[in-house]
């Protein structure tokens, strides 16, 4: 069996926003209609699988994004909402759906660090977002398309990346991007942190 090129999920062409395209006959994209120049021309949700699916980074709360999501799956059962990170532009809609799809949110865990309990952390990250599935780095999380956790801190600490070992694909949320470096903000960014999982990343195919 031929092993497939290794793919890096995370560039968006301009004028795709909301519109769902195929990247592979097991992976759907919709680009969130939130472009800025943090988000390029918007934010990525992934659909893996047909049928049987799961979500990865649910992305804004924006009706637009919402409606195009449960267009996507119509007639389909989603099994689970995967988080990279706790940004609001990637989770924003991750209860909201979970509510209406019936299926659980999972992400990294979050604890405070201490230089944060007097900071007021960037508006962006939803540190009250409470998943129903807590996530360790290397697991693998079971479905028809099963998923490797790859817990890849630095941009925020809770960041993950899931590798659709299959088909050779990784969902690297903003750890690594298509279209700019990433930002590594303190006091949740950590430089070091970023590096070591860069480092991490490069053992992979």
């Amino acid at each position: 069996m031929e092993t497939p090129s290794p793919l890096l999920l995370n560039f968006a062409p301009v004028g795709n926003s909301e519109n769902l395209v195929w990247i592979t006959p097991h992976v759907r994209r919709i680009v969130a209609n939130n472009p800025s120049p943090f988000t390029f021309t918007g934010t990525n949700t992934y659909i893996i699988g047909v049928g049987n699916c799961t979500i990865i980074d649910p992305g804004p709360n924006l009706d637009t994004h919402y409606e195009a999501i449960l267009s996507a799956v119509f007639g389909e059962t989603v099994k689970q909402i995967l988080i990279t990170h706790r940004h609001k532009d990637h989770c924003g809609l991750a209860q909201k759906l979970a509510a209406v799809l019936n299926c659980p949110i999972a992400a990294m865990p979050y604890v405070p660090h201490p230089i944060h309990e007097n900071i007021n952390l960037e508006s962006s990250f939803d540190s009250e977002l409470v998943p129903d599935i807590l996530l360790h780095d290397g697991q693998i999380l079971s479905s028809l398309m099963p998923l490797r956790v790859i817990h890849t801190p630095g941009h925020t600490p809770d960041h993950a990346c899931f590798a659709l070992e299959s088909e050779g694909i990784l969902f690297s949320g903003d750890h690594v991007m298509g279209w700019s470096t990433t930002v590594i903000a303190p006091p949740l960014g950590h430089m070091g942190n970023y590096f070591a999982a860069l480092e991490k990343l490069l053992t992979r195919n």
